[in-house]
């Protein structure tokens, strides 16, 4: 899932200091132009966490050092103005499953951050939800070039990249003729 990489799944002692210098897993930190600002994506009996808390969930876990390059990466994350060109919106999706991480629940305060928590589960590839690799999409009525959907069924994020489907795809976009 997107924030457990880093933050909440309970790591081994001697890999915590390791995993919290891996600043590029705030690249899958869910923004708020996909994420509805009000949504909890991490919930305790006391306090919820939304895409808009970030700063405030680093203080809370002892993740201050993240502060930073989270101010520097927020920005490239966020939703990016429709190219006009023609565009192949392309993503692996696992079925209908709910294989992909939506929001943690800790059901004492007790637990949270590094303790028992009940994962929810959407659709999506097992790293990114459905919504967020549909993102794209949404230039369809930004722009007046074509935006193409292709989903390549029961893939898994990183199998994407050796999919013979993928490639069989992109050969036909690139040699299709004129």
């Amino acid at each position: 899932g997107q924030l457990d990489y880093f933050l909440l799944r309970p790591i081994e002692s001697y890999l915590k200091p390791i995993a919290e210098t891996w600043k590029s897993l705030l690249f899958l930190l869910p923004n708020d132009d996909l994420y509805n600002a009000t949504f909890p994506i991490i919930r305790t009996p006391s306090k919820n966490y939304t895409v808009m808390d970030y700063e405030e969930l680093f203080r809370d876990t002892n993740h201050e050092n993240m502060i930073p390059a989270y101010h520097r990466v927020k920005n490239l994350t966020k939703a990016m103005a429709a190219p006009g060109v023609e565009v192949h919106c392309m993503f692996s999706y696992y079925g209908s499953h709910g294989n992909t991480d939506y929001y943690y629940e800790f059901l004492s305060n007790t637990s949270f951050p590094n303790g028992a928590m009940k994962i929810v589960y959407e659709d999506g590839d097992g790293t990114i939800n459905l919504e967020s690799a549909r993102a794209c999409l949404q230039w369809k009525f930004q722009q007046a070039q074509p935006v193409h959907e292709k989903a390549f069924y029961l893939v898994e994020h990183s199998a994407l990249l050796y999919d013979k489907n993928l490639f069989k795809y992109m050969q036909e976009l690139l040699f299709k003729q004129a």
